[in-house]
């Protein structure tokens, strides 16, 4: 008994360090499902999609042929409820050579359908590939410092230009009030990116946190932590309006003097 790989569906997300997409179940749909068994096809998923399988006769053939242009309609089920926290869903995927449709509501049993169409007969092995975007959003850093400090910090890549920049905050929103009531004794600094960065599972590299006028401007932090997703928020310092940001605490209970 052989069998041929005839078709697979990969999923992908470049919020993920190694770019793939765990996200969902992927699943052929039950009317799918009894096709691809009445023709002898195995169904094998994997953590980002599924692998088909038909069964081939000595010339490697299917051995139960497919009528010309046959449909099959998979389904991707949602299995991360913090989907949409970090994926653009302003720029869903479209179908490369395939179809595919998308729930009203994230949280639907199906979020998404892919209709692929195509002749089956002749054992192509294909991989259709679905990639989604991170979503991207302003990072804002909080730095609290001891309320006698006087140094000045800053935030920014370490490039030549710098990839990001982050600008000291001149207001307040509630999360700064928030730490500015929690931490007497402390004064609290907001540093918010110039521009829109996607949100990623790693940390970016060479993000650095230095105090200005110091010796070579010293740096304190070489590679800061990326803020959650989860940390969330709208604010509207440095902006005429408010936009969406995620963001991270940094605490420096003693600081360098100049």
């Amino acid at each position: 008994m052989s069998f041929a790989y005839l078709l697979g569906i990969e999923l992908k997300h470049s919020y993920y360090a190694d770019g793939s997409c765990p996200d969902f179940a992927v699943l052929p749909s039950p009317e799918t499902q009894l096709f691809l068994t009445n023709h002898r096809c195995v169904v094998k998923p994997k953590a980002s999609g599924l692998d088909i399988y038909v069964q081939t006769d000595a010339s490697g053939n299917p051995v139960i042929a497919f009528d010309g242009s046959n449909t099959l309609n998979i389904e991707l089920c949602l299995r991360n409820l913090d989907f949409s926290l970090f994926t653009d869903l302003t720029q869903l995927p479209a179908g490369n050579n395939v179809g595919i449709t998308y729930a009203s509501q994230i949280s639907a049993p199906v979020y998404a359908q892919v209709i692929i169409t195509r002749d089956f007969y002749q054992v192509k092995g294909e991989q259709v590939a679905i990639a989604f975007a991170a979503k991207p959003v302003r990072w804002l850093y909080y730095l609290l410092t001891l309320a006698n400090d006087t140094n000045t910090y800053s935030i920014a890549s370490n490039t030549n230009p710098p990839q990001y920049t982050w600008s000291l905050a001149t207001g307040t929103d509630a999360i700064a009030n928030e730490l500015a009531a929690q931490s007497p004794g402390f004064k609290v600094s907001s540093f918010l990116s110039d521009q829109e960065i996607p949100c990623q599972q790693l940390g970016m590299a060479n993000v650095q946190l230095k105090v200005q006028g110091s010796p070579n401007n010293t740096v304190l932090i070489d590679s800061l932590p990326n803020p959650s997703y989860r940390n969330f928020l709208q604010t509207d310092v440095n902006t005429a309006q408010s936009i969406d940001a995620i963001y991270h605490i940094l605490t420096f209970m003693n600081t360098p003097t100049k």
